[in-house]
């Protein structure tokens, strides 16, 4: 999952698509991981997310050997080279950006707040009779 959410976060689009499924599922256990020709993400953030996504289980960063944690591999990767993990847990590190929590909604695009709230609303309605 992991894997997948950084690929969707820096590409903006998930690592395989279908609409049916069940070809969905063929193609995350068959096809090749592609990225997108004109992406600009580092080498090291390509690296994790192949490592993330590998095929199988036993070859996926995280997996862990006998002598490494699946945890450690992870914090381990030159993606997170420059995290000070420890400093995280202790919560001295400040989030990089703190919205605004005057308007939760403002941060989502509008025709998407329209579109929930049209549903919501549908859905009220039927519950109502």
């Amino acid at each position: 999952m992991l894997g997948t959410l950084l690929y969707e976060m820096l590409f903006a689009r998930t690592p395989f698509e279908h609409s049916d499924m069940h070809v969905l599922w063929s193609k995350i256990q068959a096809d090749e991981l592609r990225f997108p020709d004109d992406h600009t993400a580092s080498d090291e953030a390509v690296d994790i997310i192949k490592g993330l996504l590998a095929k199988l289980p036993h070859d996926r960063l995280g997996a862990g050997t006998r002598d490494v944690s699946g945890v450690q591999q992870v914090q381990g990767h030159a993606w997170f080279r420059q995290m000070d993990w420890q400093a995280l847990l202790r919560k001295e590190i400040a989030p990089p950006y703190v919205p605004s929590c005057e308007d939760p909604l403002a941060h989502f695009p509008r025709h998407l707040v329209d579109e929930v709230r049209a549903h919501l609303a549908l859905c009220y309605c039927f519950a109502a009779h």
